[in-house]
């Protein structure tokens, strides 16, 4: 659990941090600033597409369902190897019985 919350942490600081980055490109550039608007212009339509906005949803609801199954797997890990108890085999029959 509490691996989870450090990736997760480092994962949002990282992305804080490119944001961070991108924004202040965007200040300092005013090239910088019409090509990255024209990038997530572009990218925008391209995604809110019909088939496209389908595909991506389902897409990211699977690997919700999926985060969260293993999620829930981590959390009730145990020991799945189950011993029976021992019985005693029956004799096996000799050659005077055939």
């Amino acid at each position: 659990m509490r691996s989870l919350w450090l990736k997760l942490v480092a994962a949002f600081l990282l992305l804080g941090v490119a944001l961070a980055g991108v924004v202040w490109l965007m200040r300092v550039s005013p090239a910088a600033t019409e090509v990255i608007t024209g990038a997530l212009g572009l990218l925008a339509s391209i995604f809110t597409s019909p088939f496209i906005l389908e595909a991506s949803l389902g897409l990211i609801g699977l690997v919700i369902v999926l985060t969260y199954n293993q999620y829930k797997r981590e959390q009730d890990e145990k020991d799945e190897w189950v011993l029976l108890p021992r019985t005693e085999t029956p004799e096996q029959p000799t050659d005077e019985a055939k």
